[in-house]
């Protein structure tokens, strides 16, 4: 994944992951200001831009062994 450096040690930390649709998911029990413009839960169910080639798309079992090692729910 291409993230921006905030969005991707958040994603390694297991503060963001994605679902099966490629939606950002924030977890649950993450707490941050609501009124900062760089908040991460202004991501939240958005979905992520993609390639243009389906053969480059983030695999979707990496994606959930990654919701499974941080404790998403579905």
């Amino acid at each position: 994944l291409a993230l921006t450096p905030t969005l991707h040690r958040a994603f390694d930390r297991g503060l963001i992951s994605l679902n099966d649709r490629y939606q950002v998911l924030i977890k649950n029990n993450f707490i941050e200001s609501n009124d900062s413009p760089y908040s991460l839960k202004q991501f939240e169910g958005q979905k992520i831009l993609l390639p243009k080639k389906h053969d480059w798309f983030p695999e979707i079992y990496k994606l959930q062994y990654h919701r499974e090692r941080f404790g998403f729910h579905k």
